[in-house]
C-alpha cells in the first residue's frame, strides 16, 4: 500500500481540488492558473480539481516528468506525493510518471513547474513564438485518456498575442484570458504572436484558419483548400451520423503550427497539424488527413483498448468521403496500399490485442479496420452500414469492442457480426477481412 507523509515545509505551484471518495462516477473538475513564460521557455501551474478518481485511499495522476512539484495539498493538508509508486503501469503519455497521493475528500490541490520544452519534437512547448499545450505534453494532471472532465483555464498572454482553445473563451482584462469547457477530453491552448487568420467561408459556414504570418502564398492556398474540406466533411458526417451534440453545429477550426514532428490531432472544434506538412506532406495526402480529424469528432471511444474503433471508423469515414470528393479510384488505391501494407507486415497481434503491443498500433488502428469495414460495406451496401455506424456513436461513453459486435448482430445480421467478430481476434489478415488471399510469413 502506497503510504504518504506530512512535509515539515510544503511549497506548490499546482492546485488540484478532488470530491468526496463516493462521488467517483461524476466527471472530474479541475481549475487550473497557468503562468506562462514565452520568452525563458518555461511555466508553472497551480491546478484545483474535485472528484479525482481514487482506488481505496490512494489517488494516482500522471504528469510530465520535467515538472517538478513544490507543494502538495489534499483537503488544506500538505502532504508529500508518491513519485514513481512501485508497480504503477506506464502511460499512454510516455513523457508522462505517475504519481500517487491520498484520495481527498474534498479538496487537493497540486502546484508544480519547469521548462517549457515538454516533448522532444516540439508538439507540447511553451517557446517565444509558440505555446502549444495538450495532453501530448503531460503539462496538467492526467487520470486516464479519453474520460470527459470539466475544467478552466485561467492565464495572460503576451500583447499581440493570438490563441485558440476547445472551450468557451473570454478576455477577463488586456492580456488575461479564462476559458472554460465542459465534459471536455483534453486541455488545449495554442497561440503565437505570428497566426494570423485567414478564415474562409464554405455554403455559409465559416472555419477559422490560424497561420503563420510568413507562410508562402502556396501554403496559405493549401490551407484554405483544407478549410473547405473539413467544412464540407463536418456537413456530410451531420447528414450521416446526426449531429455531434444535440443543437450543435460544427464549425471546424484549423491551426497550423510551426513545430516539428508529424502530429496531427483534433479536439472539438480544432484541428491542429504543423505548418510545414502544407508544402511537404509526406507519404499521407493532407486531405485524407484532415478529413480524419473531422471524423474523430464524432468517432470518439473511451480508453487504449477500444482507440482501433475511434481510428478505424475515423479512417473508414475519411476514405469515403475521399472517394467522394476526389473520385473512387483514390479512395480504391488507398485501401490497396493499405492491404499491401498489411500483408509485407504479416502475422502478428490481433486488433482486439493492439493494446497490449503498442508495435502494429498503426496497422490495427488504421488499415485493418478500414479494410475490414470496406469489405462489410461492400457486402452489405453503404446505407446500411452508416446506419450501424450512426447507431454506434449514439451509444457515447459505452462504446466499445463488445459493443461494437453485439451491435453489429443487431443492424448487420449475423453473419456480418461472425465476420466482424473473426477479423477483430484474427492474427492473420484474409480475403474475408479485406486482406489479400494468400499465405502470410510469421514475423
Amino acid at each position: 500500500m502506497t503510504k504518504f507523509r506530512t512535509p515539515a515545509v510544503a511549497s506548490i505551484m499546482l492546485m488540484v481540488l478532488a470530491g468526496p471518495a463516493v462521488a467517483q462516477n461524476a466527471p472530474a473538475q479541475y481549475d487550473i492558473a497557468l503562468a506562462l513564460d514565452p520568452a525563458g521557455s518555461a511555466l508553472s501551474v497551480v491546478v484545483e480539481a474535485s472528484g479525482l478518481p481514487c482506488q481505496g485511499d490512494v489517488a494516482r495522476v500522471y504528469l510530465n516528468r520535467g515538472l517538478t512539484l513544490t507543494e502538495t495539498i489534499i483537503d488544506g493538508r500538505p502532504v508529500e506525493p508518491v513519485i514513481d509508486p512501485a508497480g504503477a503501469e506506464p502511460f499512454w503519455i510516455a513523457a508522462s510518471r505517475a504519481i500517487d497521493i491520498p484520495c481527498p475528500r474534498e479538496k487537493a490541490r497540486l502546484s508544480y513547474a519547469g521548462p517549457g520544452q515538454l516533448h522532444r519534437d516540439g508538439r507540447n512547448q511553451v517557446a517565444p513564438e509558440l505555446i502549444e499545450l495538450s495532453l501530448y505534453g503531460g503539462w496538467y494532471p492526467m487520470t486516464a485518456i479519453d474520460r470527459p472532465f470539466t475544467w478552466r483555464l485561467r492565464t495572460a498572454l503576451p500583447e499581440g498575442w493570438t490563441f485558440a482553445s476547445v472551450g468557451a473563451a473570454s478576455r477577463t482584462e488586456p492580456g488575461r484570458i479564462d476559458v472554460t469547457s465542459d465534459r471536455a477530453t483534453d486541455v488545449v491552448l495554442i497561440a503565437s504572436p505570428r497566426f494570423t487568420d485567414d478564415s474562409v467561408e464554405i455554403d455559409g459556414r465559416r472555419s477559422r484558419v490560424l497561420i503563420s504570418d510568413d507562410a508562402p502564398i502556396e501554403a496559405r492556398q493549401v490551407a484554405a483548400g483544407l478549410a473547405g474540406e473539413a467544412a464540407d466533411m463536418s456537413a456530410w458526417l451531420e447528414r450521416v451520423l446526426g449531429p455531434v451534440e444535440e443543437g450543435r453545429q460544427v464549425r471546424p477550426e484549423l491551426v497550423f503550427t510551426r513545430r516539428g514532428g508529424p502530429l496531427s490531432y483534433s479536439r472539438l472544434p480544432l484541428i491542429v497539424t504543423p505548418q510545414a506538412s502544407l508544402l511537404a506532406p509526406g507519404d499521407r495526402p493532407l486531405g485524407l488527413n484532415v478529413r480524419h480529424e473531422v471524423a474523430h469528432f464524432w468517432s470518439r471511444s473511451e480508453g487504449a483498448a477500444n482507440d482501433w474503433i475511434s481510428e478505424g471508423v475515423a479512417e473508414h469515414l475519411a476514405l469515403v468521403r475521399t472517394g467522394d470528393r476526389e473520385g473512387d479510384d483514390t479512395r480504391r488505391s488507398r485501401l490497396d496500399l493499405y492491404r499491401q501494407q498489411v500483408e509485407a507486415a504479416g502475422r502478428g497481434v490481433s486488433i482486439a490485442d493492439t493494446h497490449t503491443d503498442e508495435t502494429r498500433a498503426y496497422i490495427n488502428r488504421y488499415q485493418r479496420p478500414a479494410l475490414l469495414l470496406d469489405a462489410v460495406q461492400a457486402s452489405v451496401g453503404r446505407p446500411a452500414l452508416e446506419t450501424f455506424l450512426r447507431r454506434l456513436f449514439a451509444l457515447g461513453s459505452s462504446l466499445t469492442t463488445a459493443t461494437f459486435r453485439s451491435l453489429a448482430v443487431e443492424t448487420l445480421g449475423e453473419p456480418q457480426a461472425t465476420r466482424i467478430s473473426a477479423c477483430l481476434i484474427s492474427m492473420d489478415w484474409p480475403e474475408v477481412c479485406g486482406g489479400i488471399d494468400a499465405p502470410r510469413p510469421v514475423t
